[in-house]
């Protein structure tokens, strides 16, 4: 997705494509951080460059085997050792939001479900609840595996039908499910588990004439904090990294690549005038 102003920029974009065609090729596009006000003239001058270099090295092919390549050695080993640092500061800043989903969203979604299970089994122990809290458990389950598959998955509604063979959801609920999106199916059986809590607590409150030991307010706390971890999730997987940022990281990996073969190809062929085979 491009936003259209003055200076444009990128605000979603795909990883697979983006080392699909590498940084070298997705140069020209929008939102690089070779992209400007002036790019077509900066692209223009800098292919031009390119265009008298290689016009230079014709003209110099009969240039003996002993040339000096001590200047290509030195812009070998400063990029190898620059490169490495962009790289790493970005695997860092990965490792970091990874870490931040496992830790903030996941574990809270994690916590919920215990601890609603946990008031749950303490405060109703009769056993016409028994099928009411096996339900919230496997709609709490079921939320954890959609939100997954709505991550690694390219669908846009839920493939319920393997849920049903698990036992998670009915056949309704899946049927439900199948008309939602799939990054919201997690939100909405959330709705249900809290539903559920109410009627059970409703209930329990009918069958001790009015008095019940529930905590209300904690189940439903409980139930809000898992559905913020899913918030919590959707704002890191919706956030991309910039683009520039990941382009640039990108774009030095293949002119690394580029001058390491090149200064590979071009010692090889010196090599070879000088029948050096070692």
């Amino acid at each position: 997705a491009v936003v259209s102003n003055r200076a444009r920029k990128i605000t979603e974009y795909q990883w697979s494509r983006l080392m699909e065609y590498g940084g070298l090729l997705t140069t020209v596009s929008m939102g690089t951080v070779w992209t400007g006000t002036s790019i077509t003239m900066y692209e223009l001058l800098w292919l031009s460059v390119v265009g008298c270099s290689v016009a230079l090295g014709n003209l110099q092919s009969d240039v003996g085997p002993d040339v000096n390549l001590s200047n290509l050695r030195a812009l070998v080993d400063y990029l190898n050792g620059s490169i490495p640092f962009f790289i790493a500061l970005f695997c860092t800043t990965s490792l970091q939001r990874w870490w931040a989903m496992r830790t903030d969203a996941f574990q809270s979604i994690s916590n919920a479900t215990s601890n609603i299970m946990i008031i749950l089994i303490a405060c109703l122990p009769e056993e016409e609840f028994s099928v009411a809290m096996e339900k919230v458990f496997r709609l709490a389950a079921a939320s954890v595996l959609t939100m997954t598959r709505a991550v690694r998955s390219e669908d846009r509604y839920l493939k319920w039908e393997d849920l049903v063979k698990r036992h998670f959801l009915s056949r309704v609920e899946g049927e439900l499910l199948s008309k939602t999106p799939c990054l919201h199916v997690s939100g909405v059986l959330w709705c249900w588990i809290q539903r559920l809590c109410v009627e059970m607590m409703r209930r329990h409150a009918e069958s001790s004439e009015g008095f019940s030991g529930v905590p209300e307010r904690e189940l439903q706390h409980q139930c809000t904090r898992a559905r913020e971890g899913f918030e919590l999730l959707h704002t890191y997987l919706d956030t991309q990294l910039p683009f520039a940022y990941a382009h640039l990281i990108v774009f030095a990996v293949n002119i690394v690549n580029l001058v390491v073969a090149s200064s590979c190809g071009i010692q090889f062929a010196f090599a070879v005038k000088r029948q050096d085979y070692q």
